[in-house]
């Protein structure tokens, strides 16, 4: 039958069992008892078991798994070129926090042609920043096995430098004048901050601790 050849022919997929089973019904449509003589249409009903063709599957994945890269430099080894072009997506991820308004960044428009370099030096050393913290902040997570929360609560190793910002979004400092001193009050620091600051270093920790 038509069917059987169609799926015969497919080439990713074998057909077993193959059952045809043919049933009557009244060519009116209607239903119940056909009456005496009365004429009937048969319907075919194909069943069967369909498989996965390995053998083609993995020969296609074969062929449609490899791309090509190239480069302008004939003396790359193909290994260091192939780890640059994964580390790309690292560093479109990182640009995007350019158009990202939860960093709260006036807009600047820009007409000359220098100050629109060095803007873009800037932002350049920014995520250099960006990018340094995070590697560095995931490193000494895995290296002590200490994990933080988290946007849905969880423990992970692995926290976008992002998520470590808005941990501190809250985070105020108070200066106030008691008995002729300054006094120096830092608010809104939990346990988990100050872990946070500590892992970062004492560059980092000893904004997050009082002072008077």
């Amino acid at each position: 039958m038509a069917v059987e050849r169609w799926l015969v022919k497919h080439p990713r997929y074998l057909m077993t069992d193959l059952m045809i089973s043919v049933k009557h019904r009244r060519a009116s449509g209607k239903r119940g008892r056909p009456k005496k003589d009365e004429p009937l249409e048969e319907f075919y009903y194909p069943a069967c078991t369909l498989t996965m063709n390995s053998e083609v599957v993995v020969h296609e994945q074969e062929v449609l798994g490899r791309f090509i890269l190239a480069s302008n430099d004939t003396e790359i080894d193909p290994e260091v070129m192939l780890s640059y072009y994964k580390e790309q997506s690292n560093v479109e991820s990182a640009f995007k926090f350019i158009k990202d308004k939860s960093f709260h960044a006036s807009e600047v428009y820009l007409e000359n042609e220098n100050r629109i370099a060095a803007l873009a030096m800037i932002m350049v050393l920014c995520l250099m920043v960006y990018s340094i913290t995070e590697w560095q902040f995931r490193n000494l997570l895995r290296e002590k096995n200490i994990s933080i929360r988290n946007q849905v609560g969880k423990p992970t190793q692995r926290p976008r430098a992002k998520w470590v910002y808005f941990l501190f979004r809250r985070v105020r400092q108070i200066d106030e004048m008691i008995d002729n001193c300054i006094v120096c009050q830092i608010l809104n620091v939990n346990d988990e901050l100050r872990e946070i600051a500590r892992l970062l270093g004492p560059n980092v920790e000893k904004y997050y601790v009082q002072k008077s």
